[in-house]
């Protein structure tokens, strides 16, 4: 469905771009024997009152310090075609509240969109105007950063739908740009915890596009904080060298003592609490037999 061009590359002015090749986005259309457009089974624009059209949301991977305010997605060289036939796209249902535990007369309520006209269940301002919905087949992006990985997400809509025409327009190919300011300074790499820093990777890893592509910035300035080193047995990847990392850190976690600290669960025998304990018994239990005989020897 997506065919990545580039992971991302500097332009002129510090500039950063992020391109994603939109193939066959292959979400077919059709009607059901009422007469109803039902597409395949993907997600569905949400607000209540609007065309019920699929969408698909996008996350990439931006560089490390990339400035997100600067974010800005544009679809470069857009293929769009008119869907032959007449349509008619319902309107997807409204979010309801249930009742009030606190008011037992109170009913469910359907929650729209503020500025919202409904009318049977529609927006008037969408189905009452001569023009394709949405606006743009792409929305409004978003950046976000989770800890030390910067991500950008958008929402793209294969379908636009004009609702009093019921007319279709496709878009059926085309390159999602995303565009944002680079750091004017190396970024610093300043994660402490490399655990979180494993759980947050899988996580990104599920979700951008161009994941292994983008990913390897990351990757080395962890290695730097770290020090990973490379075995025979693993790839040389940084991927193995984490995961191996993590396993090792788990198994040398210190264990606590009332005398000190010991290096790693197999020394435990050795720790000084334990160690003490016996000492302490021993010594006691010489203390009491010596007692015992010196009184019976008394007694004699």
């Amino acid at each position: 469905m997506w065919v990545l061009l580039a992971g991302f590359s500097a332009v002129a002015q510090a500039q950063g771009v992020v391109r994603v090749a939109l193939s066959s986005l292959e979400i077919g259309v059709e009607q059901d024997s009422a007469g109803r457009t039902v597409f395949d089974g993907v997600h569905r624009v949400v607000e209540g009152g609007k065309p019920a059209l699929p969408l698909i949301p996008v996350t990439v991977l931006l560089p490390p310090g990339a400035h997100l305010e600067t974010l800005r997605v544009t679809i470069e060289n857009p293929v769009v075609e008119e869907v032959p036939g007449e349509w008619i796209v319902a309107a997807a249902s409204a979010p309801r509240l249930p009742p009030s535990l606190d008011d037992p007369g109170s009913e469910a309520v359907d929650v729209w969109p503020a500025g919202a006209e409904i009318v049977d269940g529609r927006d008037m301002n969408i189905y009452g105007t001569d023009a394709y919905f949405p606006e743009r087949f792409a929305g409004h992006p978003s950046g976000g950063q989770l800890r030390e990985w910067w991500l950008a997400d958008i929402q793209v809509f294969p379908y636009r739908y004009n609702p009093i025409q019921r007319k279709l327009l496709r878009l059926a190919g085309g390159t999602l740009v995303f565009r944002f300011d680079l750091p004017e300074e190396p970024y610093e790499f300043k994660e402490t915890n490399q655990r979180l820093w494993l759980k947050n990777r899988a996580f990104v890893e599920g979700k951008a596009l161009n994941f292994q592509q983008a990913s390897p910035v990351y990757h080395a300035a962890a290695e730097k904080r770290w020090s990973l080193p490379e075995t025979p047995e693993s790839p040389p990847l940084p991927v193995a060298g984490f995961v191996e990392e993590e396993r090792r850190v788990e198994t040398q976690k210190p264990v606590q003592c009332s005398g000190g600290t010991v290096d790693s669960e197999e020394s435990v025998s050795t720790c000084p609490f334990r160690k003490g304990w016996v000492g302490v018994s021993g010594v006691f239990v010489l203390i009491v037999l010596a007692v015992v005989l010196w009184s019976r020897l008394k007694r004699e």
